[in-house]
């Protein structure tokens, strides 16, 4: 048997299982929910329940974790492990790999996706919908990439990383561990560790108003 185990069970989560339908058709989906939510159907499995549900179903077993909170992909990643799971990749028909990139295992990339020469994702990241990943340009563990974010060529991204959407990360950049991106914003320097980088500032100002 090939079981392959989703953890969660809404957006991201329903976009890998319905590409992993089509693109490893032989695996059945099974989606990893907490012991407090409720299970929805019959392919959605407790946290406390997997163990049980793995010794029925002799055979190779993988997954992979759709959500963006770091500290949480990191228990999701011992716990499966703990288990016997292996991590495996989901790779969207629309996601363009160049043949010289690297994709590490666990990795999820949605449709539109670009990886780009030389380029090295590390295992268990995400790249979402239309997300770049620009020509040699390396990330760590557990990065996010949500829609519509350019990463440039050479850029470092750390390990549990966040870049928000429609964001851009300038070429030769650094973005340390820990790091979150906001949305629409323009990285042109380096990121320390554990750093919150945003350039949305809402400013108001009163409207004139044309008398007549």
């Amino acid at each position: 048997m090939k079981t392959f185990c989703i953890f969660g069970k809404k957006g991201t989560a329903i976009e890998i299982a319905e590409t992993a339908k089509d693109v490893v058709p032989d695996w059945e989906i099974f989606f990893v929910i907490r012991d407090e939510e409720e299970s929805e159907s019959n392919r959605m499995v407790r946290d406390s329940d997997l163990a049980e549900l793995l010794r029925k179903r002799v055979g190779d077993s993988r997954f992979i974790i759709p959500f963006s909170d770091g500290s949480g992909r990191m228990r999701c990643k011992e716990f499966a492990e703990e288990l016997g799971l292996w991590p495996m990749s989901v790779i969207h028909p629309r996601a363009i790999v160049s043949p010289s990139a690297v994709v590490g295992r666990g990795c999820y990339l949605a449709p539109g996706v670009v990886v780009s020469s030389n380029a090295k994702v590390a295992p268990n990241s995400i790249l979402n919908l239309n997300a770049t990943f620009g020509h040699d340009a390396v990330s760590g563990e557990h990065m996010v990439v949500n829609p519509g974010a350019a990463i440039s060529g050479g850029v470092t991204i750390g390990d549990r990383v966040l870049i928000g959407a429609n964001s851009f990360v300038a070429a030769g950049v650094t973005v340390g561990n820990d790091c979150r991106v906001d949305a629409l914003t323009y990285v042109g320097r380096d990121l320390e560790e554990n750093q919150l980088c945003t350039s949305r500032e809402m400013r108001l100002y009163p409207r004139r108003l044309s008398s007549e």
